[in-house]
C-alpha cells in the first residue's frame, strides 16, 4: 500500500497493520501520519499489554519477559508506552508529526527533568551479565551509574542549576533486530543508526540512547573508576604512564554511587548524554588553529565536559534551557541542534587595557574567525584584515559582524607601541545574554606580562571568589582577564608553549 492512501486520522497501531513494520516507522514518525491517542473504540485493546518490564536494581527493563526482535516490535512497545502516559494525564489529542510530541512534552514533562531510555543488543546485555562478579555492576547498574554521575554533576553545577536526568527504562533488542535497518553502507554508529530510525521516541522520554556491545575492555580516553575512599566517592582516573592520576571528588549523596569501588564508568558516554539529553554543545568548537598567527593555538580549557565538572558556561545554558522549555536537541523552535548558540546582547562594546593604560587611550581591533570548511569543527582560519577597528577607545560592534558564521573572534588591542590579542570564545557573549543583558560592555586586562616565545593560548572560565588566588601564582602568570558582564565568571588567558 502507497503511503498516499494512507489518511491522516489512522492510529499509529492501525497503521502498524496496514504495512511493513520499517515503512510504518519511517512514515508515522518522519512523514507526520496522524497517531490518534483518543480514549475511543478500542482503548481497551490498547491497556492489554504486550511488554511486560521486569524491574531490576531500581530500573524497568524491557526484553528479559518477552523478546523483542523487529522493528515491529520496537514500534509496538513505543506504542504501548505513549498509551499509558496519556490515559495517565487524561490527554485525547492526534499526532500529526514530531513537533505535537515536542508540545506534549513541554506541556506535561517536569521542566526541572530530563528522561532518558537505554537500548542496548542481547549479546551485550549478556555480556555485562556473564562478567558481573568481575566487573561488580550488571547492565542496569552500569547505566545507572553514569545518570548518578551525571546528576552529580548538575548538582554540584555554579551557578546552580535545578536539573535532573531520570532513566526511564532499558529496552534489550535481540541481535537480528538491528539487521532491519542497520545500512552497512555507512560508518554511522549502532547509536546513531538508531535515532535515525525511532526518533522522537515515546511521548515520556527526551532521548534514548542505544549500546551495541560491551565495550569495557576497549577502554578509553575518558574511563573513570568510582572508588568510596574514607566515605567518600571519588572519580578517579589513570593516564596511559599508569603513575599519574586526576580525580574528583563528589559531595555525598544518597545514590547507586555509594559503597562502589573501582566500577568504570564512560564519562565519553555522559557528554554524550550531555547533547541528545540535556542539549548541550560542544565547548571545545570554540577552539582556533591557524599557524600563520602568532598564537597558532587557542584552546577554551573549560575540560569540554569530558571531565565530570560542569563549566559556568553550561550551567547558563542550562538554566536557559529549563526557562525555555528546550527538552529536545532536535528542537527547531529553540535552536538547540546548533553547535554554538548566536545569542548575544543587542548591544556590544568591546574596550581593553594594556597593563593599567586607560580604556579611553586603547585602540581596539577585532577580527571574525572564519569557517574553512563550513563546519566549527572544521579548518578555521583568522583573516589579515580586521572587520572593525576603533580609533581609539572602546569598540561597539556592528550587527553585521555578528552576522558571520563564526564561534570565536581575534580581538587585539594597542596603545602606543604595545600590543596584545586574545582569542574570545562565544560564550562569553551567550553567557551574558543568557543573564537577561541588552547591552554589555566587555573589558578586557591585559597584564604587564607576555612571553613571545610561547605559541598557544588558552582561556578559563573563573569564579569569582576564586580570580585574586590566580594573581599570586608566580608559577602560571596570567596574560589578561576579563569579568563576564552580568555574571561572577571570569574569563582568565594564559600563554602555553
Amino acid at each position: 500500500m502507497g503511503e498516499k492512501e494512507i489518511t491522516p486520522s489512522v492510529s499509529r497501531r492501525t497503521f502498524l497493520t496496514l504495512v511493513g513494520a520499517a515503512a510504518a516507522i519511517y512514515a508515522a514518525k518522519r512523514l507526520g501520519v496522524a497517531t490518534t491517542f483518543a480514549q475511543t473504540e478500542g482503548s481497551s485493546d490498547r491497556k492489554q499489554q504486550k511488554f511486560t518490564p521486569e524491574n531490576i536494581d531500581g530500573v524497568d527493563v524491557f526484553g528479559l519477559n518477552e523478546s523483542i526482535s523487529s522493528v515491529r516490535d520496537v514500534a509496538e512497545l513505543y506504542q504501548q508506552i505513549d498509551d499509558k502516559f496519556v490515559e495517565s494525564k487524561n490527554i485525547n489529542i492526534s499526532i500529526s508529526g514530531p513537533e505535537d510530541i515536542l508540545k506534549l512534552q513541554k506541556e506535561h514533562l517536569n521542566p526541572n527533568e530530563r528522561y532518558l531510555e537505554v537500548v542496548v543488543k542481547r549479546s551485550a546485555y549478556d555480556s555485562f551479565e556473564q562478567k558481573k562478579e568481575e566487573t561488580g555492576v550488571n547492565f542496569p547498574g552500569w547505566v545507572k551509574t553514569h545518570v548518578d554521575v551525571l546528576n552529580r554533576c548538575l548538582d554540584e553545577a555554579q551557578p546552580q542549576v535545578r536539573m535532573k536526568a531520570v532513566l526511564r527504562r532499558i529496552v534489550i533488542v535481540e541481535d537480528k533486530c538491528s539487521e532491519e535497518f542497520l545500512d552497512k553502507r555507512t560508518e554511522d554508529a549502532f547509536d546513531t543508526q538508531w535515532d535515525r530510525q525511532f526518533w522522537p521516541p515515546p511521548v515520556d522520554t527526551d532521548a534514548s540512547w542505544a549500546i551495541a556491545d560491551d565495550y569495557r575492555e576497549k577502554g578509553g580516553s575518558y574511563f573513570y573508576n568510582i572508588r568510596n575512599i574514607d566515605g567518600k566517592v571519588v572519580a578517579e582516573k589513570f593516564f596511559s604512564d599508569g603513575d599519574i592520576k586526576k580525580t574528583h571528588e563528589f559531595k555525598n549523596q544518597n545514590d547507586s554511587l555509594n559503597g562502589k569501588d573501582s566500577v568504570s564508568f564512560d564519562m565519553g558516554l555522559v557528554h554524550e548524554w550531555s547533547h541528545r539529553l540535556l542539549n548541550l554543545p560542544d565547548e571545545y568548537s570554540q577552539n582556533v588553529s591557524d599557524s600563520s598567527r602568532r598564537f597558532e593555538n587557542f584552546d577554551f580549557a573549560t575540560g569540554s565536559f569530558m571531565e565530570p565538572v560542569f563549566s559556568p558556561y553550561l550551567s547558563y545554558v542550562l538554566q536557559e534551557n529549563i526557562k525555555l522549555k528546550a527538552r529536545n536537541f532536535y528542537d527547531s523552535s529553540t535552536k538547540r541542534n546548533q553547535t554554538v548558540f548566536s545569542e548575544h546582547p543587542e548591544n556590544v562594546r568591546i574596550a581593553a587595557s594594556i597593563e593599567d593604560v586607560d580604556f579611553r587611550k586603547t585602540s581596539v581591533e577585532v577580527r571574525a574567525v572564519r569557517l574553512l570548511e563550513d563546519s566549527y569543527y572544521g579548518k578555521k582560519e583568522v583573516p589579515e584584515d580586521f572587520d572593525q577597528k576603533s580609533e581609539k577607545g572602546p569598540l561597539d560592534l556592528s550587527n553585521n559582524l555578528f552576522g558571520i558564521k563564526t564561534n570565536c573572534w581575534s580581538i587585539r588591542a594597542e596603545s602606543g607601541e604595545k600590543s596584545r590579542e586574545v582569542f574570545f570564545p562565544a560564550a562569553a557573549f551567550n553567557m551574558s545574554k543568557i543573564a537577561g543583558l541588552k547591552s554589555a560592555e566587555y573589558n578586557i586586562l591585559f597584564s604587564g606580562y607576555d612571553d613571545p616565545s610561547k605559541r598557544k593560548q588558552e582561556v578559563r572560565l573563573v569564579n569569582k571568589k576564586d580570580v585574586v588566588e590566580l594573581h599570586y601564582n608566580q608559577h602560571d602568570p596570567v596574560y589578561a582577564e576579563m569579568k563576564i558582564p552580568g555574571t561572577d565568571t571570569y574569563l582568565v588567558w594564559y600563554l602555553r608553549p
